[in-house]
């Protein structure tokens, strides 16, 4: 399900917060227009009744409210004779018939968009006291007559504005609450998940990537955020492979040495401890040599291995002809080769193939190579050297017919200090030390394991363009 932008949800959530405000308002606004009007009408009415202007003596009623606002009060007797008559004249007769009356009483009760109406009786003079008054009157009276509002009035009055007030904020708080939930799933809840997988990352705690629902901008930052862990975590696993290594490489070292180094200790101790004939010291002292040229192979190939290794050390690449380079260095290894008594067949192409070596450091790559085949080999067997051009690269094949390396061997060849690589006169780390010149050249280097007779290397280079 596509997931919408920041942009469009902060749009919809500002429509939602103006449409909540705006009906909010309008609610409140209909609150106290309806419950004003009704306070207003209920005060007025209470005070304008027209009971409160019946007296036995209708001489003595004082209609002067009604009339300074345009009403007016009449007196009606049994006979409906008009026995009093002040300010607006509604009935506009001084004697009525009963249908007359009638018809007036009736009418007073439908609604009237100018006037409105109040009676009352007085039992005891046996007379009916009619007042009216403008529909406006009761605007301008709750406007300018304040003064006329008792208490009871006024405290419900206070009521209203306390209650309004009280309504509109209850209904802004609810508002919010729901604005607020909205936000919080739109925001707050993707940046708490985004948090708690920050927390476990810093604690080193097991860490599940995040699935998270939410808009596109957050989706995509848990898509990073994802894999910037998966990328931690593989560095974590390269760095705790790399340390092992280096404690392997540290652990066999130390045991290459100790042999050899012993031998030299144990030699060096019998030749100025006893009387020796000079034939025995010279067996002595070609022993001790010869240990001390193996420890100093295993310290020379142990540095460079490190030295490689290192991710600041930079080779020096010079434009070459690949062919010319591969020719010269076979023609170099023919004495070694015949002298070894082993066969050789070396197909270079005429035409040059320009690549960017480091001469001195790729001789040591193929010499590696080169050495195993003539050490692990017996004599007569056929040593290959293969150039083969591709369109942007160019393929070098080392192969021999013979007796192969170990099945069970052959995937850590490259790793230093290969158990089938080591011997008295080997440290183990030459084909180690190949593949990181190799891939210092940003190329290749493949064993075809699956090679059922001998052994084959191909090294592939780019060509210069």
């Amino acid at each position: 399900m596509q997931k919408n932008n920041l942009r469009a949800q902060l749009l919809k959530n500002y429509i939602f917060l103006f449409i909540l405000i705006t009906v909010i308002g309008y609610f409140s606004t209909f609150l106290i227009i309806n419950i004003g009007s009704f306070i207003q009408k209920n005060s007025i009415e209470n005070t304008f009744k027209a009971e409160n202007f019946v007296k036995d003596n209708f001489r003595e009623i004082d209609a002067s409210s009604l009339i300074e606002y345009g009403g007016g009060i009449e007196v009606v007797n049994q006979e409906k004779e008009i026995l009093l008559s002040k300010g607006n004249n509604i009935i506009g007769k001084q004697h009525l018939s009963e249908e007359e009356f009638s018809e007036y009483l009736f009418n007073m009760k439908k609604p009237d968009d100018q006037y409105n109406y109040d009676i009352a009786y007085n039992s005891k003079e046996k007379f009916w006291v009619i007042i009216n008054y403008p529909i406006d009157f009761e605007v301008r009276m709750y406007i300018n007559k304040n003064s006329q509002v008792n208490d009871s009035q006024s405290t419900r009055i206070s009521l209203f504005i306390l209650s309004t007030f009280v309504i509109y904020f209850l209904l802004f708080f609810i508002g919010l609450m729901f604005y607020s939930k909205l936000t919080a799933r739109t925001f707050i809840k993707p940046l708490n998940q985004l948090i708690n997988a920050f927390k476990k990352v810093i604690n080193e705690e097991e860490y599940t990537p995040i699935k998270m629902e939410a808009n596109e901008e957050f989706v995509q930052l848990n898509s990073i955020f994802n894999q910037m862990i998966n990328k931690i975590e593989k560095e974590k696993i390269l760095r705790k492979q790399s340390e092992d290594n280096r404690k392997k490489l540290v652990l066999d070292i130390s045991h290459d040495l100790k042999n050899p180094l012993s031998s030299i200790l144990g030699y060096s101790e019998l030749m100025y401890s006893q009387d020796l004939s000079e034939e025995k010291l010279m067996r002595y002292a070609k022993i001790i040599n010869k240990n001390a040229k193996r420890s100093n192979e295993l310290i020379v190939d142990l540095f460079d291995y490190s030295k490689l290794n290192s991710e600041d050390y930079t080779i020096n690449k010079e434009k070459t002809d690949f062919t010319e380079y591969i020719r010269r260095y076979v023609i170099e290894h023919i004495d070694l080769l015949e002298s070894e008594s082993f066969d050789y067949n070396f197909i270079i192409p005429e035409q040059s193939i320009d690549v960017a070596i480091d001469q001195k450091l790729f001789k040591r790559a193929l010499n590696n190579i080169l050495n195993n085949a003539i050490k692990y080999n017996k004599p007569g067997t056929k040593i290959t050297i293969e150039i083969i051009e591709g369109s942007a690269s160019v393929k070098l094949n080392i192969k021999d017919n013979g007796q192969g390396i170990p099945i069970e061997i052959r995937n850590t060849i490259f790793k230093p200090f290969a158990s089938h690589m080591k011997s008295e006169t080997s440290s183990g780390l030459g084909l180690a030390i190949s593949k990181k010149i190799i891939d210092k050249h940003n190329g290749e280097i493949m064993y075809h394991k699956n090679n059922k007779i001998g052994t084959a290397f191909t090294i592939i280079i780019k060509k210069l363009s």
